[in-house]
């Protein structure tokens, strides 16, 4: 037996428990009282234990931007000099090659069946249960689309009369129309959740954090401070961001949440010259890379762990469940690893 196949089969044994047990918990808060954990400074010391990890499809291309929603993971593979969508099932372990022509497809991300990615600076999504694929609409050149269900967001086209300006696109697959958010100022890394989209809003000259409620279109401020706050996150009640209140620089910063059934904030972790990079949440964990190392903080047991050692460079993780993915950069080429936090 190859010396990988055990591994793998046992990494699958336990996938199928987690999925049997539960797989994929989409609500943070389930009580009346939520209790916020105790803030923890991620640094690589003595919690580094790290994961049990497979590689999902070695190659000698580069494969970046991983994403993983249930048993899918899609990510960017560069095949032939083009950056190729690639969708891979990790419990029946079959690759799908999505893409296949000569321009770029980046910022891959994916709910159930559907996948949806930035390509010739227009949203593209795949359906893969009927194989169709349909762009959505035209979107800034640094768009990252996100998907949650039947909804998708991404950065629109600018402004010609300002070319930093770029609203927030809300479309729905189900009724095929969208809705323009954020139209009056600049917004940035739009994400979803539900009936709920949050962004980065730099309407009075600092990042600050704002959600839309999608039934009831009533946007909503989240996090308003004098320093910045970026980068967030959405699953279920629950949103994370980076925040540099407390170290007034964004090469120290700490992540921060915020209950939206509560209306409660709480602090996540303490960074200090900690890096905190692409933070990602799903159900109670969190996770982050600080551009060596990727961490996971679990709101339930307010344990902090590295998943990774230093030794590697690992970045851009992302979660679904107890499901963690992320690109590990070095040895090279890039490939996409999974592991499965305890």
């Amino acid at each position: 037996m190859s010396k990988f196949r055990l591994p793998l089969i046992l990494l699958a044994l336990s996938i199928i428990v987690f999925m049997v047990l539960g797989f994929g918990v989409n609500l943070i808060v389930n009580t009346e009282i939520f209790q916020p954990p105790t803030p923890q400074r991620a640094t690589p010391d003595s919690r580094v234990t790290p994961l049990p990890v497979v590689v999902l499809a070695t190659s000698t291309n580069d494969q970046r931007e991983p994403a993983v929603d249930g048993s899918t993971v899609v990510w960017a593979e560069k095949i032939n000099g083009r950056w190729q969508i690639i969708r891979y099932d990790f419990v029946k372990r079959a690759k799908q090659q999505i893409t296949n022509d000569n321009i770029d497809h980046i910022h891959p991300a994916v709910s159930g069946n559907i996948i949806v990615w930035l390509e010739n600076d227009q949203v593209a999504s795949f359906n893969s249960a009927t194989n169709t694929k349909t762009i959505l609409g035209k979107a800034k050149n640094i768009a990252k689309p996100k998907v949650d269900g039947t909804l998708v967001v991404w950065l629109g086209e600018s402004a010609k009369s300002d070319p930093l300006y770029a609203p927030i696109i809300l479309f729905d697959l189900k009724t095929q129309k969208s809705e323009t958010l954020a139209k009056s100022q600049f917004a940035k890394s739009p994400a979803v959740s539900g009936n709920v989209v949050v962004w980065e809003d730099w309407r009075d000259g600092n990042g600050d954090i704002y959600g839309y409620d999608v039934s009831s279109k009533q946007e909503f401020a989240i996090a308003k401070m004098a320093d910045d706050q970026i980068s967030p996150a959405v699953a279920g009640n629950t949103a994370v961001w980076i925040d540099s209140r407390n170290t007034k620089s964004l090469s120290e910063v700490d992540l921060y949440g915020y209950d939206l059934k509560n209306k409660s904030e709480f602090q996540i972790s303490v960074g200090r010259k900690d890096v905190v990079v692409d933070p990602r949440i799903s159900g109670t964990q969190v996770v982050w890379s600080s551009n060596v190392q990727v961490f996971a903080f679990d709101l339930k047991t307010n344990k902090l762990r590295a998943l990774t050692s230093p030794q590697q460079r690992n970045i851009e993780p992302a979660l679904s469940g107890n499901t963690v993915v992320w690109t590990r950069l070095t040895p090279s080429p890039a490939q996409i690893v999974l592991g499965l936090v305890p």
